[in-house]
Parts: C-alpha cells; sequence; structure tokens
C-alpha cells in the first residue's frame, strides 16, 4: 500500500472515503446526483464569489503538500481542486454563497478523499444535512448558528465552574 499525507494506507483511507460517503448520505437523505458537480463546473465562476475564493487559495493549508505553491503541479493541482469545489458550492447554494472558513472544511475533505466530487458531496451533506450535521447556520447571513454555540458553551463553562467550586 502507498502512504497518503496522514502516514494512513490507501487502501484505508479508501475505505474510510467510501463508508464516510454512505453514511452522510444516509444520515441526511441528500442522495448523489450524477452528473450535477460537472454541470455546475460548466457553468463558470460566480463573480460575486470569485475573487475572494481566489485569495483564500493560497490561504488555505499553505504547509500541506496537497495545496503547498512549493509542491509544484501536485499543489497547483490541490489548488485548482479547491477552487472548484468552492465555486461548484456557491452555484449551488448562492443564498449562502462562499464565506470564509469553508476552504478549510472543503481543504480538509480534499486531502482526505483526493477527489473533488466526493469533497463536493460532503460538504454539501455537511451543511445543508439538517440535524444530523446541519454546519449551514454557521455561515449563513448573521451567522445564528455561531450564537447559539456560544450560548452552548457559556453555559457548559458556567455548569463545569459550579461543579468545581460547588
Amino acid at each position: 500500500p502507498v502512504a497518503t499525507a496522514h502516514a494512513e494506507p490507501v487502501e484505508a483511507a479508501d475505505a474510510c472515503v467510501v463508508q464516510w460517503m454512505q453514511l452522510s448520505a444516509k444520515r441526511t437523505k441528500l442522495d448523489f446526483i450524477p452528473g450535477l458537480y460537472e454541470r455546475y463546473l460548466t457553468s463558470g465562476i460566480s463573480l460575486e464569489y470569485g475573487e475572494q475564493i481566489e485569495r483564500d487559495l493560497g490561504r488555505t493549508f499553505p504547509h500541506s503538500p496537497y495545496f503547498s505553491k512549493s509542491n509544484g503541479a501536485q499543489g497547483r493541482r490541490g489548488r485548482q481542486q479547491l477552487k472548484n469545489v468552492l465555486c461548484a458550492w456557491t452555484l449551488h447554494d448562492p443564498d449562502v454563497g462562499y464565506v470564509q472558513g469553508m476552504n478549510f472544511i472543503v481543504g480538509y475533505l480534499l486531502q482526505r478523499t483526493h477527489d473533488e466530487e466526493k469533497a463536493f458531496w460532503l460538504f454539501l451533506r455537511l451543511v445543508q444535512g439538517n440535524k444530523a450535521y446541519g454546519l449551514r447556520g454557521l455561515f449563513a447571513e448573521n451567522l445564528p448558528q455561531i450564537w447559539s454555540m456560544c450560548y452552548q458553551i457559556q453555559c457548559g463553562l458556567e455548569r463545569s465552574e459550579e461543579r468545581r467550586v460547588g
């Protein structure tokens, strides 16, 4: 077996990705639609988000061999895949579009899957997966899920402090 960047045999990484794809589809009930990702790629780049995505490409895991400018063709390929997935996402969900931070989630998914279409579908399921994952509120206007998470953390810290003192 060939080692990946995470020192995990490729066969194990592939098996993990297959399980991840199956589990995410089952939990979110968001099925793979053949040809959808390819249609987004041929539709072009959203002018509204293209510049921001382009700026963030070099900021995304810059020391990872998958994206590093010093890694030649592999780094260019990884950055192009990242751009493709993010641009396709903006066409898929124009209400949310592109928000900083998405690049790191998609970048991680690309490093694990080595496949931009799989990364796109996993990201779609993470963001639009309702209660299963439902990260959409982290990126939607006014960041509604951020405030909810901050409140949950605050309550947890207060309970922890009460137990420690009491």
